[in-house]
């Protein structure tokens, strides 16, 4: 295996022969972000190694001895190949890749309560559809189905014939402080709006690590559209989308690739165009976000055992 280390100022004439140039910004900004916090928090010396047509990279930070102080990780699959190019000590490569692994194993047998409060209008098919979505890709995932409750009227605008979605979430928000779960979804085909925006598929409370979101099928229908219906057309789209804001809940920011289902839609036909699955970098940033959370439930520190 040949994977040369690659010096930060040659990093963009490598990642645009792969990557989209939208791309090749979220990844450089997410590479820069983490030199630059640790720059200014210690004089560390570090080193790149990527492989962007599988959106890996490691860096190295070294302290002024040449000792490394602190490895970090973007990857969806066995990273000890990479670390062992960079020569790391085997005692160093053992133990990133125990944390790579450990967030690894997490994601794949992780458990959450997501619990579904249907929003009158809503159609039960589509919340079928929702619910069975995520049971499917998320086994462990225990779902709750709530009581229908009405939309709040003072969401409503008559002139638009569109409900506010920050007002929906604030009456979601009173839900969820008597219910037990970790993510409440409220479930409408009333058509919604956010702010400026013409409409949005769904609105969550934050935009990573949402605990309450408002989901709308409305845009989903092609009858919205006054075209004929087709079942799996809307069947997929539901999926989609719905995924979408459970990955975000997840710790999952929007992706720059159109085909990953992380990816930002304006329209439903940006909807149709993107896949169920995760891309390989959105893989890889689960894992990483979750190898970050154990460092720092074990450590205040980045985890002092990790800390060389």
């Amino acid at each position: 295996m040949s994977i040369p280390a690659i010096e930060p100022s040659h990093i963009y004439k490598k990642l645009s022969k792969v990557l989209k140039f939208s791309e090749i910004i979220w990844y450089l900004n997410n590479v820069l972000k983490i030199v630059d916090m640790s720059l200014h928090t210690y004089r560390y010396r570090y080193k790149v190694l990527t492989d962007p047509a599988k959106h890996v990279y490691v860096i190295v930070f070294e302290d002024e001895s040449g000792n490394v102080v602190f490895v970090d990780i973007t990857s969806c699959e066995d990273p000890r190949p990479y670390l062992e190019h960079l020569a790391l000590p085997s005692t160093v490569i053992e133990k990133y890749y125990d944390l790579w692994k450990r967030a690894r194993d997490y994601v794949e047998t992780m458990s959450r309560t997501i619990a579904f409060k249907p929003l009158k209008p809503f159609d039960m098919r589509d919340l079928e559809i929702a619910m069975a979505a995520v049971k499917e890709v998320f086994p462990r995932f225990i779902i709750k189905e709530l009581e229908p409750m009405e939309m709040p009227s003072e969401a409503y605008d008559p002139g638009r014939n569109q409900y506010r979605a920050e007002i929906v979430l604030d009456a979601l928000e009173k839900v969820k402080r008597d219910i037990s779960c970790d993510f409440l979804i409220g479930f409408t085909s009333a058509d919604i709006y956010s702010g400026n925006l013409n409409f949005v598929f769904s609105l969550q409370n934050k935009p990573i690590e949402p605990s309450i979101a408002v989901f709308s099928t409305a845009r989903l229908h092609n009858s919205f559209y006054g075209a004929e219906e087709v079942p799996e057309v809307t069947r997929e789209r539901i999926r989609k989308q719905l995924l979408h804001i459970v990955y975000h809940h997840l710790g999952l920011p929007d992706c720059p690739n159109s085909r990953c289902v992380m990816a930002y839609v304006n329209s439903v036909m940006d909807v149709d165009s993107k896949t169920m699955d995760l891309c390989s970098l959105c893989k890889a940033l689960l894992i990483k976000n979750y190898m970050y959370k154990i460092l720092v439930g074990e450590s205040r520190v980045l985890g002092e055992q990790y800390i060389m």
